[in-house]
């Protein structure tokens, strides 16, 4: 069983975050990817999480990545997946 730690105070909703074993790198490897997909510079800001999720229609665990668009609100990619299960063509899908 994965650890969770709750939302920051104030975050909406009964989702929880899981730190998983490994997971830093796979949300690494996610962000590279997302980066490479949109076309943005390696600093460029790419949110990666874990979530868990116990709304009915959602999964257990899903992925979530985040970009800021330049209007200041945010890009959001749901992946239902683990964030080590995610793979390049999942993004790539979502993008479009």
């Amino acid at each position: 069983m994965r650890p969770l730690i709750p939302n920051a105070p104030g975050a909406p909703g009964p989702r929880l975050r899981s730190r998983a074993a490994g997971g830093g790198d796979c949300a690494r490897r996610v962000k590279r990817w997302t980066r490479q997909l949109l076309g943005l510079d390696e600093g460029a800001v790419v949110s990666v999480a874990e979530l868990r999720c116990s709304d009915p229609g959602c999964p257990d665990l899903e992925t979530v990545i985040g970009v800021p668009n330049p209007g200041g609100s945010w890009r959001t990619l749901r992946v239902a997946k683990t964030v080590c299960r995610v793979r390049r063509t999942d993004i790539a899908r979502l993008l479009g």
